[in-house]
């Protein structure tokens, strides 16, 4: 069943039933989930997670993300069936953000979402929001009010780790009672506090991936 899903979506025949294979396997070994019947769903959700974020379909790639994720879940953070969350909503950061720092940012998400779908949801609706501001006159009126110009947080030529600095530094230069209207205004009402608690956070980001490096 996992050689089929892996196979189905997008790997090699070669990689579905040797490297890829025997990571899912290694993986639902080190998570005690063997049995369970779930292999298929995390090689599924694991390889919709390669392909929206532009990623090869190999043993290596999938091994990268599923060893992050396994760490994640022994941290108390993410696990493996977050991944079908994360997977459908990360495509707008395919090729501008690396995956380490898309699953660090979606870690701190989860401190304080109530499920893996907001903070799935809050990571898309914050890039969408900032990747997508050049040409859009509310947007960028946000954005000048704050001192910035779109292509200063497009994540073109700038970390998300960048990113958020940045925005940190002008929003602590903004008046106290400006913040969490601007907030709201750029990130909308269902991603503003997913917004707030990844820049308040921003500094555990190389804790993150620190922890799904191991």
């Amino acid at each position: 069943s996992i050689a089929k899903a892996l196979a189905g979506s997008g790997f090699s025949a070669e990689q579905a039933t040797g490297d890829a294979l025997d990571v899912v396997l290694q993986a639902q070994a080190a998570m005690g989930q063997q049995g369970e019947g779930k292999g298929g769903l995390i090689a599924e959700a694991t390889a919709k997670y390669l392909n929206s974020m532009g990623m090869e379909m190999t043993g290596e790639n999938i091994k990268k993300v599923l060893v992050g994720m396994q760490q994640s879940a022994k941290a108390g953070f993410g696990k493996f069936e977050d991944m079908a969350q994360l997977s459908g909503k990360v495509g707008g950061f395919s090729g501008k953000v690396q995956s380490e720092d898309v699953m660090a940012a979606f870690n701190i998400g989860l401190l304080n979402s109530a499920s893996a779908e907001n903070a799935a949801t809050g990571l898309k609706i914050f890039g969408d929001r900032l990747m997508g501001a050049g040409g859009d006159k509310e947007r960028m009126g946000l954005l000048s009010k704050a001192g910035l110009r779109p292509e200063d947080v497009d994540l073109i030529g700038e970390s998300l780790d960048q990113v958020m600095g940045t925005l940190d530094q002008k929003l602590q230069a903004m008046p106290e009672t400006q913040r969490a209207p601007w907030m709201q205004q750029m990130f909308g009402t269902e991603a503003a506090g997913f917004a707030s608690n990844l820049i308040k956070n921003r500094g555990r980001m190389d804790e993150f991936r620190g922890v799904m490096s191991n």
